[in-house]
C-alpha cells in the first residue's frame, strides 16, 4: 500500500469512472428495447400455451434475453443488476410484477374460460409495457449514475 493516498484524486477517479459509464450506456441500440418487449411477451404467452410449445417458446425467449443481454455487455463493457438501489429496482420490480400478472392472466382465461388466444393476447400486452419499462429503466440507470458523478 502507498502512503500517497489522496481522497480527493480517489473520488475524483471514481467520477471519471461513472462518467464513462454513462456514455457507454448511451451506445445502447434504439432496437434493443423492442427485441428485449417481444422477448417479454414470448415469456408471457409461454405460460398459458400447453406443453411442449410453451415450454419450447419459454426455453427459446430465456435464450434469446440471455444472448441479447450478453450482446449489451460486450457492446457497452458493463454488466449492470437490473435490480440495483434506486428508481431502476422500483421499475425492474414493477415491470416483473406485471409480467406474473398478464401470464397468469392468460393462463386462468385460456383453461378456465377456454379462450385458447388469451395467451397470446396478455403476450401481445406485455410487448410495449416491457418496451417502455426496458427505455424508462435505461433513463433511469442514466440518470442515478450522472447524479453520483455530480454529487
Amino acid at each position: 500500500m502507498s502512503d500517497d493516498f489522496d481522497p480527493r484524486e480517489a473520488l475524483a477517479v471514481a467520477q471519471a469512472t461513472r462518467a464513462r459509464m454513462a456514455g457507454r450506456a448511451d451506445t445502447t441500440p434504439g432496437w434493443y428495447g423492442i427485441a428485449y418487449g417481444l422477448m417479454c411477451g414470448l415469456i408471457v404467452a409461454s405460460a398459458g400455451i400447453p406443453a411442449p410449445w410453451g415450454l419450447l417458446l419459454l426455453g427459446f425467449s430465456l435464450c434469446a434475453l440471455a444472448f441479447l443481454y450478453r450482446y449489451w455487455t460486450q457492446l457497452t463493457g458493463l454488466s449492470v443488476n437490473g435490480y440495483r438501489k434506486g428508481r431502476t429496482r422500483t421499475i425492474a420490480v414493477t415491470l416483473a410484477i406485471v409480467l406474473v400478472g398478464l401470464s397468469l392472466l392468460g393462463l386462468y382465461l385460456r383453461r378456465t374460460l377456454g379462450l385458447d388466444w388469451a395467451p397470446f393476447a396478455t403476450g401481445g400486452a406485455a410487448v410495449p409495457i416491457a418496451i417502455l419499462a426496458s427505455w424508462a429503466w435505461d433513463r433511469a440507470w442514466r440518470r442515478e449514475i450522472l447524479a453520483e458523478v455530480a454529487a
